[in-house]
């Protein structure tokens, strides 16, 4: 069809030369030459599409990315001196939840070469906006162009104001959200402020979860169990940030499996993958991850609760009806988190 086509426009184009050419040869040229442009933008579309497949098929080998880990560091680190390291902002934030284990996510991710984490909670975004970007800028650690730089705060999340921030400072932010069964995160949260209380009376949980402190309406402004209301506050990061950009983790694979978080985190990071799943044990107590290193530089592993800032606080015993009614509340919360992120954790 196509050799016919050919052969039907150049004689066309002889007659045309001629003066000889009708009007019937005249469309017959036009549509020919139309019908051969269209069958050239057909195999120029198909081409691009079989190649975007081809691309998008290949699956990513952590295995390509491994780095040895008896290697010097500073080799690792292009060998970069500290006058080619800068204050730069963030690439990466993880925005909470509180008692989600983010110190302990932040200590194993301190721990990669190409990661340089922010130490402190900065609160630039939320309490600190006001002092401006170069104030905020002032307070970041020194890295280099390799590194990406990890912020920890975890009021972020629960800011509706601190989602449009960060997009207009970086709208190709990387995300990192840390979740948890929302009522063991709420005990865990009120157990962390008695202990802040240094032995001084602390009201019952009970007194604070309920609006008369007995068995009626749930105190749902209670800010301990407003933070597990996940739904809630995811809303407004996805207005600003696609999913692709918002990694989730659960608190409970954290200390379960804690090697495979951290290696997706490697991927999600677009980082090496240093930080090997063989690296990472679980101490006698059967509670807190760790992870070791060479043999020969450090023997003995490094573990949440003895060398990282990680910390395990005692809960208080809270009654199944107490429990009861935190489930019927936060129910509806759980099933509009598993609509947003085809999440269900079954918790609830």
């Amino acid at each position: 069809m196509l050799r016919i086509i050919v052969i039907l426009i150049f004689r066309g184009i002889n007659a045309m030369r001629r003066g000889k050419l009708t009007q019937n040869s005249r469309n017959c040229l036009f549509y020919c030459v139309l019908l051969l442009g269209l069958i050239y933008y057909n195999l120029i579309i198909r081409s691009a599409v079989l190649t975007a497949r081809g691309i998008l098929s290949k699956k990513l080998k952590l295995e390509d990315l491994i780095v040895n880990m008896e290697s010097p560091i500073e080799e690792y680190e292009y060998n970069d001196s500290e006058e080619n390291r800068t204050q730069k902002f963030p690439t990466t934030y993880l925005i909470g939840a509180p008692r989600c284990g983010t110190v302990a996510l932040m200590d194993f991710l301190g721990l990669h070469p190409e990661v340089q984490i922010v130490e402190t909670e900065i609160h630039y975004f939320d309490k600190y906006f006001s002092n401006g970007i170069d104030w905020y800028k002032s307070n970041m650690p020194l890295s280099t162009k390799y590194q990406e730089v990890i912020e920890r705060c975890n009021s972020y999340f629960t800011n509706p104001a601190v989602p449009e921030r960060i997009f207009k400072a970086r709208p190709d932010a990387k995300i990192i959200l840390g979740v948890r069964d929302p009522i063991e995160r709420a005990v865990s949260e009120y157990a962390e402020m008695a202990e802040e209380a240094r032995g001084k009376f602390y009201k019952p949980f009970r007194e604070f979860a309920f609006d008369q402190g007995n068995l009626g309406k749930m105190n749902e402004n209670w800010t301990v169990l407003q933070t597990g209301m996940y739904a809630k506050h995811l809303k407004p990061w996805f207005k600003y940030f696609p999913r692709h950009q918002i990694y989730i983790y659960t608190a409970e694979e954290l200390v379960t499996n804690p090697a495979k978080i951290i290696k997706d985190l490697q991927v999600f990071l677009q980082i090496r993958y240093y930080l090997r799943a063989d690296r990472f044990k679980i101490n006698g107590t059967g509670r807190f991850p760790c992870i070791s290193y060479s043999s020969e530089s450090e023997p003995e592993p490094e573990c949440l609760n003895e060398t990282m800032k990680a910390v395990s606080l005692k809960h208080p015993n809270i009654e199944w009806s107490i429990t009861h009614h935190l489930k019927n509340m936060y129910r509806q919360h759980m099933n509009d988190f598993y609509n947003m992120t085809g999440i269900r954790f079954g918790w609830i």
